[in-house]
């Protein structure tokens, strides 16, 4: 996986769960500003905040590859 589809892919991840970067940070313990960072890319997150990034999505690494191949296919049009 690219870094550069890292950010994408959380945030596909998070909209189709539905769930607001407010409500992830709160379950990831990180702020709502930390995980708009990692999702635009300003910010590579550590490990660990990762594990917690999508234990709060409740996703597993396979589905974090999964999506970032999506973006890769179809990158977001913003």
């Amino acid at each position: 996986m690219e870094l550069d589809h890292l950010g994408p892919a959380l945030r596909r991840l998070r909209q189709l769960r539905g769930m607001t970067q407010a409500q992830v940070g709160a379950r990831a313990s990180c702020t709502k500003a930390q995980v708009s960072a990692y999702e635009r890319g300003r910010r590579l997150p550590w490990l660990t905040t990762l594990a917690r990034l999508l234990d709060a999505l409740e996703c597993s690494v396979r589905d974090l590859l999964r999506a970032a191949a999506h973006v890769k296919r179809h990158p977001p049009t913003e």
